[in-house]
């Protein structure tokens, strides 16, 4: 097994590109938050647990905060 960076926090391009280094494959899911568009709201699995090289690691990506007109 290898550790899982968290990568919370980060750009998903440099969250992603962390991560295919570590040895995985990246997922995104696009969820509605506050935080910054772009940013990395949660992980799965989490950061600093293992997984196996090569399995799958799904982002969270903030869509940016909703603007109220």
């Amino acid at each position: 097994p290898v550790a899982v960076p968290s990568v919370i926090g980060q750009s998903y391009d440099s969250a992603a590109a962390q991560l295919q280094s570590a040895g995985f494959t990246v997922g995104r899911v696009d969820v509605d938050s506050d935080r910054p568009a772009g940013q990395v709201v949660d992980q799965s699995p989490p950061g600093n647990s293992t997984a196996s090289n090569g399995s799958s690691v799904t982002l969270s990506v903030s869509k940016g905060p909703t603007t109220v007109t």
